[in-house]
């Protein structure tokens, strides 16, 4: 998986730049099969920190998070933990939207047309 990190106003260290990369393909390993890439972005105004996340699915659909804070590491770690929740919670209106379980047809008797 693609995952595009840019930093605005800041300088993103390698370091911190293998993090990010770790927390989003963790979030992003609850529905792998969807995802066609992620992008992280990283600004800095004064004091405080945002990280952003935009990962875009094969669904047409796109999952976002942001999270403000004065440390970067919480900011990142709180957008695992938003991407992670939306990833599960489509994962499970998928699976119970093309799981239709029917009940077992019970055996007995056979319904046959009267003959007139």
């Amino acid at each position: 998986m693609d995952v595009a990190i840019t930093g605005r106003h800041c300088e993103i260290d390698d370091m911190l730049r293998a993090e990010i990369e770790q927390k989003v393909e963790a979030a992003v390993r609850v529905f792998p099969s969807v995802v066609r890439h992620a992008r992280v972005i990283v600004s800095e105004n004064r004091f405080l920190h945002t990280v952003e996340a935009v990962v875009e699915l094969t669904m047409n659909k796109t999952v976002m998070a942001t999270a403000k804070d004065k440390d970067i590491r919480v900011a990142v770690n709180i957008v695992e933990g938003k991407l992670n929740e939306q990833f599960r919670r489509l994962k499970e209106r998928v699976e119970s939207h093309h799981k239709k379980t029917h009940p077992p047809r019970t055996p007995g008797r056979v319904r046959t047309k009267a003959a007139d």
